[in-house]
């Protein structure tokens, strides 16, 4: 059935599609952030993820709006180390801080992202070290992860994303996830439609549906 729908939103979003204003650099790919960073004045935001804004064209910093209303304050910054060279990837540093309501517990994470377009592909990888404050237990570490994914220009009104992550936490959580989307230009906000997948231990599958929009606009 999720299949289906997908393919049905496909042809519907295929009618709607306009063109993507300019060639900017994707910023995110499926579930991870590229290296790439948004111009200054450049705000970026998510129906269901980050919302961000460029402070300088190295430096951003973002909220996820869904958490801060749920009672669960966080604060998202990504700064860009390298600019992207003839023969060298773009290099970014990023970070993110999740607070709950219950005192002194919360969750953070770091993560490097490398970046490089070969050809006409975007090409990205974006290790990732996730920890938590317990308490009086502070800086607990909770394992990480690691996520390679590509973005390919389909036409001047599609792209296509294809990802795939190993996650080796605590609590003997240990998965692998994968997935696509077509990402269509909807002039003014863009939308994502695809298909993802998390491999648990035991042979056990969850395959999810995936759909985001996202606004991208510069001031």
């Amino acid at each position: 059935m999720n299949k289906i729908i997908c393919v049905f939103f496909v042809f519907l979003f295929s009618s709607l599609a306009g063109a993507y204003s300019v060639n900017d650099s994707p910023t995110t790919g499926l579930s991870q952030d590229t290296a790439y960073q948004l111009k200054q004045g450049e705000l970026n935001v998510f129906f269901w993820g980050w919302t961000t804004y460029g402070i300088t064209d190295r430096f951003s910093l973002g909220t996820n709006f869904w958490l801060d209303m749920g009672s669960y304050p966080n604060l998202y910054a990504k700064f860009n180390v390298l600019p992207e060279g003839e023969r060298h990837p773009a290099v970014s540093l990023g970070a993110s801080n999740y607070l709950s309501p219950v005192h002194n517990i919360g969750a953070y994470d770091f993560s490097l992202y490398v970046s490089k377009q070969v050809g006409n592909l975007w090409l990205y990888i974006a290790p990732k070290y996730v920890g938590m404050n317990l308490g009086y237990i502070a800086n607990y570490p909770l394992g990480g992860s690691v996520t390679a994914g590509l973005i390919s220009p389909l036409s001047d009104q599609f792209r296509l994303l294809l990802e795939a992550s190993y996650d080796n936490l605590e609590f003997n959580v240990s998965q692998y996830r994968g997935g696509g989307a077509l990402e269509m230009d909807l002039n003014p906000v863009r939308a994502r439609l695809g298909y993802y997948s998390k491999f648990y231990p035991l042979n056990s599958r969850q395959d999810l549906l995936y759909f985001d929009i996202y606004f991208r606009h510069k001031f």
